[in-house]
């Protein structure tokens, strides 16, 4: 059996439904104070399960970042 890299994935450790009908994950996320460049190198905006969501903080104990879909995402052009 042979594994290979993805490159950009994240792990989903959650996925919720909020009351209102807003999308909202938890995915791992490095350590701001000990991993600093891995920490900014986290997406800005993930695609799940078609859903397309926005960073929209993070929980420095939980080691933890936020995305939800009523995040305003802009795409580069060109």
């Amino acid at each position: 059996m042979i594994a290979a890299t993805i490159c950009g994935a994240v792990v989903v450790k959650a996925a919720y439904v909020l009351p209102n009908g807003v999308g909202y994950l938890e995915v791992d996320c490095p350590c701001f104070y000990r991993e600093r460049d891995a920490f900014k190198a986290r997406p800005r905006a993930v695609k799940y399960e078609g859903q397309l969501y926005g960073w929209s903080g993070w929980d420095s104990d939980r080691l933890v970042s936020f995305y939800r879909t009523d995040r305003k995402v802009a795409h580069k052009v060109g």
